[in-house]
């Protein structure tokens, strides 16, 4: 059952996908909302909803992880570059 109306959703898509439709917004609108994190659970598991809070709940995490300490670069030698070419 599932097969034929996957393949019937292939066969609509391979239809009207590339024209500028209805059909074609309501799909890529679709596959957008698919897409987002709706809630998210904390660190102290409570769920929590709402994109900035999901937004601030990631990137504490992620800051748990990498650390927030900057690493700065030195700049190249020009010098040394120049060497390369020879």
């Amino acid at each position: 059952m599932t097969d034929t109306i996957r393949q019937q959703c292939k066969a609509k898509w391979i239809t009207y996908g590339d024209e500028c439709t209805k059909y074609f917004f309501a799909k890529v609108k679709q596959r957008k909302t698919a897409s987002y994190i709706f809630e998210l659970q904390d660190e102290h598991c409570m769920m929590n909803q709402g994109f900035l809070v999901v937004v601030n709940i990631t990137l504490n995490y992620y800051k748990g992880l990498l650390g927030e300490e900057q690493s700065y670069r030195r700049q190249i030698d020009p010098e040394v570059t120049s060497m390369a070419t020879l």
